[in-house]
Protein backbone atom coordinates (compact mmCIF):
# COMPACT_ATOMS: atom_id res chain seq x y z
CA UNK A 1 0.00 0.00 0.00
CA UNK A 2 2.79 1.85 1.03
CA UNK A 3 4.59 1.45 -2.34
CA UNK A 4 1.35 2.01 -4.43
CA UNK A 5 0.67 5.20 -2.37
CA UNK A 6 4.51 6.44 -3.38
CA UNK A 7 4.26 5.76 -7.07
CA UNK A 8 0.77 7.51 -7.32
CA UNK A 9 2.22 10.03 -5.54
CA UNK A 10 5.34 10.38 -7.77
CA UNK A 11 2.90 9.89 -10.84
CA UNK A 12 0.90 12.48 -10.06
CA UNK A 13 3.55 15.13 -9.81
CA UNK A 14 6.01 14.49 -12.79
CA UNK A 15 2.78 14.75 -14.92
CA UNK A 16 0.98 17.60 -12.77
CA UNK A 17 -2.35 15.84 -12.67
CA UNK A 18 -3.17 17.12 -9.13
CA UNK A 19 -3.40 20.98 -10.70
CA UNK A 20 -6.99 19.42 -12.98
CA UNK A 21 -7.40 16.89 -10.22
CA UNK A 22 -6.95 17.65 -7.08
CA UNK A 23 -9.18 14.80 -5.49
CA UNK A 24 -6.44 12.35 -6.57
CA UNK A 25 -4.04 14.03 -3.94
CA UNK A 26 -6.50 14.06 -1.28
CA UNK A 27 -7.21 10.53 -2.13
CA UNK A 28 -3.23 9.51 -1.74
CA UNK A 29 -3.04 11.84 1.76
CA UNK A 30 -6.11 9.31 3.24
CA UNK A 31 -4.59 6.23 1.84
CA UNK A 32 -1.55 7.00 3.73
CA UNK A 33 -2.56 8.06 6.67
CA UNK A 34 -4.89 4.52 6.67
CA UNK A 35 -1.27 2.97 6.08
CA UNK A 36 0.20 5.24 9.63
CA UNK A 37 -2.25 3.94 11.69
CA UNK A 38 -2.16 0.28 10.12
CA UNK A 39 1.96 0.24 10.77
CA UNK A 40 1.27 1.13 14.32
CA UNK A 41 -1.11 -1.23 14.82
CA UNK A 42 1.12 -3.98 13.54
CA UNK A 43 3.82 -3.09 16.17
CA UNK A 44 1.45 -2.33 18.64
CA UNK A 45 0.28 -6.25 17.87
CA UNK A 46 4.06 -7.53 17.57
CA UNK A 47 5.21 -5.70 20.64
CA UNK A 48 2.35 -5.85 23.24
CA UNK A 49 0.84 -3.95 25.77
CA UNK A 50 4.55 -3.06 26.92
CA UNK A 51 5.09 -0.89 23.88
CA UNK A 52 3.01 1.88 25.45
CA UNK A 53 5.40 2.23 28.85
CA UNK A 54 7.79 5.11 27.32
CA UNK A 55 10.71 3.95 29.63
CA UNK A 56 11.01 0.33 27.74
CA UNK A 57 10.36 1.42 24.38
CA UNK A 58 10.66 5.16 23.81
CA UNK A 59 11.14 4.66 19.67
CA UNK A 60 7.18 3.02 19.40
CA UNK A 61 5.71 5.88 22.00
CA UNK A 62 7.27 8.64 19.69
CA UNK A 63 5.82 6.39 16.76
CA UNK A 64 2.49 6.49 18.54
CA UNK A 65 2.60 10.30 19.64
CA UNK A 66 3.55 11.22 15.59
CA UNK A 67 0.76 9.20 14.51
CA UNK A 68 -2.24 10.70 16.16
CA UNK A 69 -1.51 13.95 14.72
CA UNK A 70 -1.69 12.49 11.14
CA UNK A 71 -5.37 12.74 11.04
CA UNK A 72 -5.66 16.19 11.78
CA UNK A 73 -2.71 17.72 9.78
CA UNK A 74 -4.64 20.74 7.83
CA UNK A 75 -6.11 19.72 5.86
CA UNK A 76 -7.83 17.48 8.43
CA UNK A 77 -8.83 14.05 7.36
CA UNK A 78 -12.25 14.46 7.52
CA UNK A 79 -12.33 17.84 5.50
CA UNK A 80 -10.02 15.33 2.86
CA UNK A 81 -12.80 12.39 2.72
CA UNK A 82 -15.72 15.19 2.89
CA UNK A 83 -13.65 17.18 -0.82
CA UNK A 84 -13.73 13.17 -2.32
CA UNK A 85 -17.38 12.25 -0.93
CA UNK A 86 -18.46 15.70 -2.89
CA UNK A 87 -16.81 15.78 -5.77
CA UNK A 88 -18.40 12.04 -6.42
CA UNK A 89 -21.96 13.14 -6.13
Amino acid sequence: QLRSAELALEQGLQDKSFITDPVALFEIRIQLAAVVQQSIALELEASGGGAYLQQYNQHFYRRLLESVFVPVLTPSLLQLQSAVQDSRS
